[in-house]
């Protein structure tokens, strides 16, 4: 094993997202004598079998495994990861928002209450106080990124999709008498650049871990109405038929959709939303440059609102000089389809 070395492993089936991601992680400060890698992982059948692979592929120490929608800001991360693991050979794993106690039904969707995030959710900062402390212990952390000093193999027997994966590994760690821990964080290391989570098989997961975890916590099985595994399909199907109506060029609906504010602040919604209000805004003031062009589709739209986003990001953690920034998107996109994406992707 190659004790200075940092693998990070990633599940990829978007390449725009994974090409950022890299871009960020190309830009982190490699402490003296250390190198890292990068590891792909392409149509994996599920997170678990992705990461295994990902794991046997590297002779790394370190492995950090992460979400390809996420954007490490933090360009002393490795440092600052290293730091944390040689305070504690018992820390197995660490990752950047958990939980200290796991809830009794085990479902943690919005159980977490240590750490810090930059996310797309609102609010965009989630962050709890640690107090002044280097880390803090967790029974679980969320799998938008996991650091490991140490391995154990991910449960693909138990978890064949995309969800618990992270979960479970936590679990492992503690069966093995390891710490799983948060760092203490100034400022969010990481961005994680999330749309929104399907959960079509979360809930049969989270019976699925109660059941293999019982010697760790004791779970109350607390069965999943069907209203909110209906919520969850309509949520998806609203989705779908919003795109069919950018693909038919029905941008006056899509815009009245919008107006009424009752449908505004959906994360599902988000870029549809930001889409209408571009619209909206380049019609009301006669803009010579216009996001939504008669050819273009749904997928086009939000390509563009993408690059954009991005672009924007790199000037606010300085990765690129602002000045060149700006003036490059000012080449592509109207002042108010910029306004509109920086104030919807705005940390708060």
């Amino acid at each position: 094993m190659n004790e200075k070395k940092v693998a990070f492993i990633l599940c990829v089936n978007d390449m725009r997202a994974y090409t950022e991601c890299k871009y960020y992680l190309d830009h982190l400060r490699v402490p003296e004598g250390y190198e890292t890698d990068v590891i792909s992982i392409a149509e994996a059948p599920s997170m678990t079998a992705g990461y295994n692979a990902g794991m046997q592929s590297t002779d790394a120490r370190y492995k950090v495994y992460m979400h390809q929608d996420v954007l490490i800001v933090n360009p002393d991360f490795i440092h600052d990861m290293l730091k944390v693991f040689s305070m504690d050979e018992s820390i197995a794993l660490m990752g950047m928002i958990g939980a200290r106690q796991l809830g009794d039904d085990a479902k943690l969707v919005m159980d977490w209450d240590t750490g810090k995030v930059l996310h797309n959710c609102s609010p965009s900062r989630l962050e709890y106080k640690m107090g002044n402390v280097p880390y803090q212990a967790v029974e679980a952390v969320d799998g938008l990124l996991l650091a490991t000093q140490c391995d154990a193999q991910w449960r693909e027997d138990l978890f064949d999709g995309w969800d618990y994966y992270d979960i479970s590994q936590c679990m492992e760690f503690l069966r093995r008498g390891k710490k799983i821990v948060v760092p203490y964080q100034e400022e969010p290391w990481v961005w994680h650049d999330n749309l929104y989570s399907k959960m079509d098989r979360y809930y049969d997961y989270a019976e699925i871990f109660a059941k293999e975890y019982s010697d760790i916590h004791t779970f109350v099985q607390t069965p999943v109405s069907d209203k909110v595994r209906e919520y969850h399909d309509l949520k998806e199907k609203m989705r779908k038929e919003m795109f069919t109506l950018v693909d038919c060029g029905r941008r006056g609906e899509l815009i009245q959709i919008f107006r009424n504010p009752a449908n505004r602040g959906y994360l599902h919604l988000k870029e549809l939303q930001i889409i209408a209000d571009i619209e909206y805004l380049e019609n009301d003031n006669k803009s010579e440059k216009r996001l939504w062009e008669k050819a273009d589709t749904a997928v086009t739209l939000l390509e563009k609102v993408r690059d954009a986003k991005f672009m924007l990001k790199r000037a606010q953690f300085r990765l690129e000089a602002a000045s060149l920034i700006y003036e490059k998107c000012r080449r592509v996109y109207s002042p108010y389809a910029l306004s509109v994406i920086q104030e919807a992707y705005a940390f708060r």
